[in-house]
């Protein structure tokens, strides 16, 4: 058996530093293609919120997704208090306006949300505001609670992606990017009055001709 494995141990070296090369690669490979992109305006926030927005975007930032990996933007960005850096700012909640720790980090998750639309990947979890937000078009907000509401998505692409996003001196930028061929879905949203100060606001995407109804929401304005 020794002389066997002195044998081919050149052999065997030589197999694992190709394995580890190929690993390498496979990690940094330039991701070419945008599959999807959203911008938000951040001019008219607060300075609280927008160090809210800005920090949570950065710990989405240069995230990887792998083939049939989930993404959770609760367990990505982790809980929002003062020892993770986020601090007190407005933010809405059961159609009431707080003073909470992390207020705006729904800014960040809707503009997560509005990109993925853009994309052919999978939504598994979105959660609407109860009442109509000015930040994003009616039907395409996300909002997110640490331990209640999440957003999640599952890369149901054959190669990995990766999100990019940061705050520029107006915008919020989320940029999806992967060596996925780049599909480009039809977003229509559908607006029907209720009642009193009540909308029902239905969101589709159609991929090659196939038409899902993502959303049916009731939004209180």
């Amino acid at each position: 058996m020794v002389k066997i494995l002195r044998k081919y141990r050149h052999s065997f070296i030589f197999f694992i530093v190709f394995l580890v090369l190929i690993i390498l690669i496979y990690i940094t490979i330039p991701d070419k293609n945008i599959l999807g992109s959203y911008s938000v305006s951040i001019e008219n926030i607060t300075a609280s919120q927008r160090r809210n927005v800005c920090l949570a975007a950065s710990k989405i930032n240069n995230k990887y997704i792998y083939p049939q990996e989930e993404f959770s933007f609760n367990s990505v960005v982790g809980p929002r208090n003062m020892e993770t850096g986020f601090v007190l700012a407005h933010s809405l909640y059961e159609g009431e306006v707080l003073n909470t720790l992390g207020g705006g980090v729904c800014l960040v998750s809707s503009a997560l949300y509005n990109a993925v639309l853009r994309t052919c990947l999978k939504i598994k979890e979105r959660v609407p505001h109860k009442n109509i937000v000015r930040s994003v078009p009616i039907g395409l907000d996300a909002t997110v609670w640490y331990g209640v509401n999440d957003f999640k998505f599952i890369n149901n692409t054959d190669h990995k992606i990766k999100i990019e996003a940061g705050c520029d001196i107006n915008n919020l930028n989320v940029i999806i990017k992967g060596n996925s061929s780049k599909c480009e879905p039809k977003v229509t949203v559908k607006k029907e009055n209720i009642g009193p100060h009540k909308i029902k606001v239905s969101t589709f995407r159609e991929i090659n001709f196939l038409r899902e109804c993502l959303s049916s929401d009731i939004y209180v304005y």
